[in-house]
């Protein structure tokens, strides 16, 4: 049951993360500082930003795919210890 309710809160969070870069058009990972201005990109399209958002879409996008990597691999493992 708490695998089932994990996998949703993850598909939740994801589904946060898609449309978070698609409003800000793009993501802070795959964007660049410079010069004390903040740029988020999506296929090599830069957008300015503020800081608190560039650090908002960073955190976010890093924890994002941070626990869908391991969220497989816990259930890789479980899969295996069956």
């Amino acid at each position: 049951m708490l695998h089932k309710a994990v996998r949703i809160a993850l598909m939740a969070n994801f589904a946060c993360f898609a449309i978070m870069t698609l409003v800000l058009g793009g993501d802070a990972i795959s964007g660049r500082r410079a010069a004390g201005h903040y740029f988020v990109a999506s296929h090599g399209h830069y957008t300015e930003v503020s800081h608190a958002t560039y650090v908002y879409s960073y955190v976010h996008t890093a924890l994002t795919f941070s626990a869908m990597f391991a969220y497989v691999g816990v259930s890789v493992l479980r899969r295996r210890l069956r």
